[in-house]
């Protein structure tokens, strides 16, 4: 008996050692699963320190490179940035003065026949415009604008200097356009036809004066009030001139009530007033109408008047490809000795 039980004993121990190197065969497997894992986890962690590093080491250099081209700029304040856009233009490093060199030609050829009136045919060069414009300090906006055109008399188009470093207007002082008008504000290039509607009559335009104005609500609203001195094409207003008037005052108001797609639909509108007297007591309302050359369509010859009342009212209308304007002028005017009258236009 005790015999037998030595023997189960005997390969009991047997079968233990061998289950037991069995285990310990597998178990360093395993820690080599686990060693390699952890190993694979160390690598990648290096490889985004690693990318963190090649990413800081690069906005240092952008930063760095920002910082030299600062010290450049100041270092070097007569470094002038030259560019062409609408001109040619010409800027100071750090932006606060520019100059701006440009201009515009346009020819004419023209035919036409209206009875009782004398309208040749031929050609022409409406004008010949050179212009420099720019700022100064980066608080002053200037202008200087010279039409070579009409008959070969060269004459000022706008000539002035405005102050705009105050937060609630910009000053403006010189020879340039009353504010009265859509179709007289816009560009020569941007009218609808070639020439501006017959209502221009009795509208004012360049005049050497004083302006304040400013752009409110994001741009969708601007006021504009100026005094002027009625004067010829060269800026000159002497009141014993008699082409020339008086002290004359213009205001006007536009807006924006509807603005979308960066202006291709949008709903303008504006009113305008302006009081005009004349120091010789004689007033003229004439316009060439759509006609540039030959007799005026327009002309009421001089006439006495001592002083005149205008109001003006402007719509127009953009949406896609389809476009609309209209304006309505009322002039009172108070003539000498002979009570008031009124004059009126509109066009569509």
């Amino acid at each position: 008996m005790k015999k037998s039980r030595l023997i189960a004993l005997f390969f009991a121990g047997v079968l233990g050692f061998c289950f037991a190197n069995s285990v310990y065969a597998q178990e360093p497997s395993q820690r080599e699963l686990e060693l390699e894992k952890t190993v694979k986890e160390l690598l990648q962690r290096v490889a985004e320190l690693e990318s963190r590093e090649e990413k800081r080491e690069s906005a240092q250099k952008t930063l760095s490179e920002q910082v030299q081209k600062s010290q450049e700029t100041k270092e070097n304040p007569n470094e002038v940035k030259t560019t062409w856009k609408n001109g040619l233009n010409f800027e100071s490093a750090d932006g606060a003065n520019s100059v701006q060199i440009g201009g515009r030609v346009q020819n004419d050829w023209y035919a036409g026949s209206i009875d009782n009136g004398d309208f040749p045919d031929g050609t022409r060069f409406r004008r010949i415009w050179l212009k420099v414009g720019g700022k100064l300090f980066d608080d002053f906006n200037y202008k200087i604008q010279y039409d070579l055109a009409g008959n070969g008399i060269a004459r000022w188009k706008d000539i002035y200097l405005e102050y705009t470093a105050l937060d609630f207007m910009n000053i403006r002082a010189g020879l340039f356009k009353e504010p009265f008008s859509m179709e007289e504000l816009m560009f020569n290039r941007d009218l609808t036809f070639l020439e501006r509607a017959s209502l221009n009559a009795l509208v004012p335009s360049r005049n050497t004066g004083f302006m304040v104005y400013n752009d409110i609500l994001d741009n969708r609203l601007r006021w504009e009030i100026g005094v002027f001195k009625t004067s010829n094409d060269f800026g000159d207003g002497e009141e014993d001139d008699a082409d020339n008037g008086d002290w004359d005052a213009s205001m006007r108001v536009s807006g924006l009530p509807w603005y979308e797609d960066g202006g291709e639909k949008l709903l303008h509108l504006g009113a305008a007033f302006s009081h005009r007297e004349w120091s010789d007591d004689l007033m003229r309302l004439r316009s060439r109408g759509g006609y540039s050359r030959g007799d005026r369509l327009v002309d009421t010859g001089s006439f006495n008047a001592e002083t005149a009342d205008l109001i003006g009212a402007e719509l127009g209308l953009n949406y896609g490809p389809f476009n609309f304007m209209s304006e309505y002028v009322l002039t009172n005017v108070d003539a000498v000795g002979a009570g008031s009258d009124n004059y009126d236009s509109f066009y569509v």
